[in-house]
Protein backbone atom coordinates (compact mmCIF):
# COMPACT_ATOMS: atom_id res chain seq x y z
CA UNK A 1 0.00 0.00 0.00
CA UNK A 2 1.11 3.36 -0.86
CA UNK A 3 1.21 5.86 1.95
CA UNK A 4 0.72 9.48 0.51
CA UNK A 5 -1.45 11.46 -1.14
CA UNK A 6 -2.70 10.56 -4.21
CA UNK A 7 -4.25 13.36 -6.23
CA UNK A 8 -4.11 13.62 -10.37
CA UNK A 9 -2.04 16.34 -11.93
CA UNK A 10 -2.82 17.96 -15.50
CA UNK A 11 -4.70 15.78 -17.68
CA UNK A 12 -3.36 12.45 -17.63
CA UNK A 13 -1.21 11.64 -15.01
CA UNK A 14 -2.09 9.71 -11.78
CA UNK A 15 0.45 11.09 -8.78
CA UNK A 16 0.97 10.04 -5.23
CA UNK A 17 3.19 12.45 -3.01
CA UNK A 18 4.90 10.26 -0.43
CA UNK A 19 6.98 13.56 0.87
CA UNK A 20 6.02 15.42 1.90
CA UNK A 21 3.94 13.36 3.86
CA UNK A 22 3.15 11.13 7.49
CA UNK A 23 6.51 9.65 7.15
CA UNK A 24 8.48 11.86 5.42
CA UNK A 25 8.20 15.43 6.11
CA UNK A 26 11.42 16.69 4.53
CA UNK A 27 14.93 15.06 3.21
CA UNK A 28 17.31 17.63 2.73
CA UNK A 29 18.12 18.68 -0.23
CA UNK A 30 15.09 17.11 -1.68
CA UNK A 31 11.41 18.86 -1.45
CA UNK A 32 9.27 16.62 -2.91
CA UNK A 33 9.17 12.92 -4.24
CA UNK A 34 6.40 12.63 -6.86
CA UNK A 35 5.04 8.93 -8.06
CA UNK A 36 3.27 8.22 -11.12
CA UNK A 37 1.62 4.99 -11.89
CA UNK A 38 1.78 2.88 -12.90
CA UNK A 39 -1.19 3.27 -15.15
CA UNK A 40 -2.69 1.66 -18.15
CA UNK A 41 -2.88 4.63 -20.99
CA UNK A 42 -5.33 3.64 -23.75
CA UNK A 43 -4.80 4.76 -27.01
CA UNK A 44 -5.66 8.28 -27.89
CA UNK A 45 -5.21 11.13 -29.99
CA UNK A 46 -5.64 14.10 -27.18
CA UNK A 47 -2.49 15.79 -26.06
CA UNK A 48 -2.33 14.57 -22.53
CA UNK A 49 -0.41 14.95 -19.61
CA UNK A 50 0.90 18.58 -17.74
CA UNK A 51 0.83 21.83 -19.75
CA UNK A 52 3.08 24.49 -19.92
CA UNK A 53 3.64 25.62 -15.58
CA UNK A 54 6.03 27.43 -13.75
CA UNK A 55 9.39 26.22 -11.95
CA UNK A 56 11.69 28.54 -10.21
CA UNK A 57 14.65 27.70 -7.61
CA UNK A 58 14.97 24.32 -8.07
CA UNK A 59 15.24 20.94 -10.16
CA UNK A 60 12.91 18.56 -11.16
CA UNK A 61 14.53 14.74 -11.54
CA UNK A 62 12.41 12.10 -13.65
CA UNK A 63 13.48 8.97 -13.78
CA UNK A 64 11.26 6.55 -16.45
CA UNK A 65 10.32 2.77 -15.76
CA UNK A 66 7.38 2.59 -18.26
CA UNK A 67 6.10 5.02 -21.14
CA UNK A 68 7.50 7.87 -23.25
CA UNK A 69 7.40 11.51 -21.87
CA UNK A 70 7.93 14.56 -24.06
CA UNK A 71 9.26 17.87 -22.83
CA UNK A 72 9.42 21.16 -23.87
CA UNK A 73 10.20 24.33 -22.06
CA UNK A 74 10.55 28.75 -22.57
CA UNK A 75 14.76 28.19 -22.13
CA UNK A 76 14.44 26.23 -25.35
CA UNK A 77 15.15 22.52 -24.43
CA UNK A 78 13.31 19.79 -26.16
CA UNK A 79 13.54 16.28 -25.91
CA UNK A 80 12.02 13.04 -24.74
CA UNK A 81 12.40 10.06 -22.79
CA UNK A 82 11.96 6.51 -22.47
CA UNK A 83 12.37 3.39 -20.02
CA UNK A 84 15.69 3.75 -17.87
CA UNK A 85 16.28 7.12 -19.16
CA UNK A 86 16.35 10.13 -16.25
CA UNK A 87 15.79 14.10 -16.87
CA UNK A 88 17.45 16.02 -15.38
CA UNK A 89 15.95 19.81 -15.08
CA UNK A 90 17.63 22.82 -13.44
CA UNK A 91 14.65 25.65 -13.47
CA UNK A 92 16.76 27.90 -11.37
CA UNK A 93 15.99 31.75 -12.33
CA UNK A 94 12.92 30.51 -13.54
CA UNK A 95 11.02 29.23 -16.89
CA UNK A 96 7.74 27.25 -17.97
CA UNK A 97 7.43 23.57 -19.22
CA UNK A 98 5.39 20.64 -20.29
CA UNK A 99 5.42 17.51 -19.68
CA UNK A 100 3.08 15.33 -21.81
CA UNK A 101 3.02 11.86 -23.34
CA UNK A 102 5.03 11.28 -26.51
CA UNK A 103 2.38 11.35 -29.59
CA UNK A 104 3.42 8.06 -30.76
CA UNK A 105 3.54 6.54 -27.43
CA UNK A 106 -0.10 8.10 -26.72
CA UNK A 107 -1.40 6.48 -29.93
CA UNK A 108 -0.63 2.98 -29.18
CA UNK A 109 -1.27 3.37 -25.61
CA UNK A 110 0.79 1.35 -23.44
CA UNK A 111 2.07 1.64 -19.77
CA UNK A 112 3.01 4.54 -17.54
CA UNK A 113 5.13 4.80 -14.40
CA UNK A 114 7.74 7.80 -13.67
CA UNK A 115 9.11 8.96 -10.61
CA UNK A 116 9.80 12.29 -9.73
CA UNK A 117 12.33 14.46 -7.20
CA UNK A 118 12.27 17.74 -7.09
CA UNK A 119 15.94 19.09 -5.77
CA UNK A 120 16.21 22.39 -3.70
CA UNK A 121 19.25 24.88 -5.00
CA UNK A 122 21.69 26.39 -3.01
CA UNK A 123 21.08 29.72 -2.30
CA UNK A 124 24.19 31.25 -4.06
CA UNK A 125 22.85 29.41 -7.49
CA UNK A 126 19.09 29.96 -7.54
CA UNK A 127 19.18 32.61 -10.16
CA UNK A 128 21.92 31.14 -12.52
CA UNK A 129 20.48 30.49 -15.81
CA UNK A 130 17.95 27.22 -16.57
CA UNK A 131 20.10 24.24 -17.30
CA UNK A 132 18.79 20.71 -19.47
CA UNK A 133 20.61 17.30 -18.89
CA UNK A 134 18.78 14.45 -21.07
CA UNK A 135 20.33 10.99 -19.44
CA UNK A 136 19.90 8.31 -22.12
CA UNK A 137 20.05 4.69 -19.98
CA UNK A 138 23.22 3.85 -22.19
CA UNK A 139 25.15 6.77 -20.83
CA UNK A 140 24.09 5.33 -16.87
CA UNK A 141 26.73 2.72 -15.57
CA UNK A 142 25.75 -0.35 -13.50
CA UNK A 143 27.48 -1.58 -11.22
CA UNK A 144 26.80 -5.54 -10.20
CA UNK A 145 25.92 -6.69 -7.03
CA UNK A 146 27.70 -9.73 -5.43
CA UNK A 147 26.06 -12.75 -5.86
CA UNK A 148 23.94 -11.87 -8.76
CA UNK A 149 21.87 -10.02 -6.30
CA UNK A 150 20.78 -7.51 -8.91
CA UNK A 151 22.43 -3.91 -9.76
CA UNK A 152 22.48 -0.69 -9.20
CA UNK A 153 22.57 2.41 -11.76
CA UNK A 154 24.87 5.40 -11.03
CA UNK A 155 22.33 8.49 -11.76
CA UNK A 156 24.44 11.18 -9.77
CA UNK A 157 27.61 10.75 -7.85
CA UNK A 158 29.82 7.77 -7.25
CA UNK A 159 29.58 4.11 -6.30
CA UNK A 160 31.07 0.88 -6.88
CA UNK A 161 33.96 2.30 -8.93
CA UNK A 162 31.25 4.17 -11.29
CA UNK A 163 30.29 7.69 -11.64
CA UNK A 164 26.78 9.33 -12.50
CA UNK A 165 26.76 11.36 -15.72
CA UNK A 166 24.36 13.48 -13.92
CA UNK A 167 26.06 17.20 -13.37
CA UNK A 168 24.84 18.39 -9.81
CA UNK A 169 24.67 22.07 -7.40
CA UNK A 170 24.93 20.07 -4.16
CA UNK A 171 26.56 17.53 -3.90
CA UNK A 172 24.67 14.01 -3.76
CA UNK A 173 24.48 10.42 -4.97
CA UNK A 174 21.68 9.27 -6.48
CA UNK A 175 21.25 5.69 -7.00
CA UNK A 176 18.30 3.54 -8.88
CA UNK A 177 18.53 0.06 -7.13
CA UNK A 178 17.52 -3.31 -9.04
CA UNK A 179 16.76 -6.05 -6.93
CA UNK A 180 15.31 -9.07 -6.34
CA UNK A 181 12.67 -10.02 -4.45
CA UNK A 182 13.55 -10.43 -0.89
CA UNK A 183 17.45 -9.93 -1.64
CA UNK A 184 19.30 -8.00 1.53
CA UNK A 185 21.42 -5.48 0.19
CA UNK A 186 23.69 -2.91 2.39
CA UNK A 187 24.26 0.15 0.68
CA UNK A 188 27.40 1.75 1.88
CA UNK A 189 27.26 5.86 1.65
CA UNK A 190 29.18 8.70 3.18
CA UNK A 191 28.02 9.02 6.87
CA UNK A 192 27.76 13.10 6.33
CA UNK A 193 24.91 11.99 4.20
CA UNK A 194 20.92 12.10 4.28
CA UNK A 195 20.07 9.21 3.04
CA UNK A 196 16.49 8.05 1.80
CA UNK A 197 15.09 5.37 -0.33
CA UNK A 198 12.70 6.90 -3.32
CA UNK A 199 11.71 3.45 -4.16
CA UNK A 200 10.86 2.53 -1.13
CA UNK A 201 9.13 5.38 -0.49
CA UNK A 202 7.18 5.39 -3.61
CA UNK A 203 6.50 1.34 -3.39
CA UNK A 204 6.81 0.48 0.22
CA UNK A 205 5.21 3.56 2.43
Amino acid sequence: MIDGNKKAVGDGFDVTSPMPGPRIRQLSPYLLIDHIGPMQIAPTEAPLGSPPHPHRGFETVTVVYDGYLAHRDTAGHVGTIGPGDVQWMTADAGLRHAEMYDRDFARRGGALELLQLWVNMPKADKLVPPQYQELRTAAIPSVPLPGGGGHVRVIAGSYGGATGPASTFSPMTLLDLHLPQGADFVLMLPAAYNVGCTWCAARCW
